[in-house]
C-alpha cells in the first residue's frame, strides 16, 4: 500500500488500487502517443501519484525524467528542451504554472498533465482523465498496458536524471532498466525488507537514492508512507 501522510490527514492507496491506476494511466499514456523511448518529465513532491506516474511511464515503454520542485523556470525550460520530453506531468497548480511558463518555446512537448483535481489550465489534462482514456483502451484490449514493457530490454534507458549543473548546464544521466533492477536485487539481498514492514519516503523521489529505496520497499511488498520532512518534524 502507498500512504500520503500529513499532520491533518492520511490517504491510503491499496496495492490493488495502485495496480489498477498504473494499468489505466499506462494505457492512457499509450493513447496519447507515448512509445518506447519517449520521454515523460515529472515535477512533483513525494506522493502516491509520483509512483503511479513513474510505473505507468515505464510500463508504456517511456523514459521518466524526474526533476526537483525547486527548479527555476529557466532551469526547467532547459531540461524540458534538452530531454525532448513529449509529455510533462505536474502535481499542483503552483508547479503547473511553473511548468507552463517553462514550456514556452519548447520544441517536442505535446501534452501537459496535472495531478490535483482543483488544478487547471487551458489544454492541460488531469491525470484522472488520462486514466479514463486508458480504461477505454483496456476495455477493448485488457492486456495492452503490458505489451510495451514486455519488449523492454535490460540495456534500454529507463530514466534520465539531471545533475545539479554546478559545473555548467545540467547533464542528463541515463540509467537503464538493468541499472535499476541490479541495485534493487543487490540491496534486497542484504537488507531485510519484509511485507510486514512500513517505510517512510521523505527524501526527494527525483533523486535516485530515494527512488531505489522505494523500489526495494515495493519489491518486498512493504507499506510506503510519503511524508514531508517538515511535517515529520512537527509530529515529533
Amino acid at each position: 500500500a502507498l500512504v500520503l501522510w500529513t499532520p491533518r490527514y492520511a490517504r491510503t492507496v491499496s496495492s490493488a488500487d495502485l495496480a489498477q491506476k498504473v494499468a489505466r494511466v499506462a494505457a492512457g499514456l499509450m493513447a496519447l502517443g507515448i512509445k518506447k523511448g519517449d520521454r515523460v518529465l515529472l515535477i512533483s513532491e513525494n506522493r502516491p501519484e509520483w509512483a503511479i506516474a513513474d510505473y505507468s511511464t515505464l510500463f508504456a515503454g517511456g523514459i521518466l525524467v524526474p526533476v526537483y520542485v525547486s527548479l527555476t523556470v529557466p532551469q526547467l525550460n532547459y531540461i524540458l528542451d534538452n530531454s525532448g520530453a513529449k509529455i510533462a506531468i505536474a502535481s499542483t497548480q503552483e508547479l503547473l504554472d511553473k511548468l507552463l511558463a517553462a514550456a514556452v518555446g519548447v520544441r517536442n512537448l505535446g501534452q501537459v498533465i496535472v495531478m490535483d483535481e482543483g488544478a487547471a489550465a487551458q489544454d492541460v489534462m488531469h491525470l484522472d482523465s488520462v486514466a479514463a482514456m486508458g480504461a477505454d483502451l483496456l476495455a477493448k484490449s485488457p492486456g495492452a498496458w503490458r505489451e510495451p514493457a514486455s519488449r523492454v530490454r535490460p540495456e534500454d534507458v529507463a530514466t534520465i536524471i539531471y545533475t545539479s549543473g554546478t559545473t555548467g548546464p545540467p547533464k542528463g544521466v541515463m540509467l537503464s532498466h538493468g541499472n535499476l533492477t541490479s541495485n534493487v536485487e543487490a540491496l534486497t539481498s542484504v537488507l531485510d525488507f519484509r511485507s510486514t514492514d512500513s517505510a517512510l519516503s521523505f527524501l526527494p523521489l527525483c533523486h535516485v537514492t530515494q527512488r531505489i529505496a522505494d523500489y526495494c520497499y515495493f519489491h518486498r511488498g512493504a507499506r510506503i508512507t510519503y511524508v514531508k520532512i517538515e511535517d515529520l518534524g512537527a509530529s515529533l
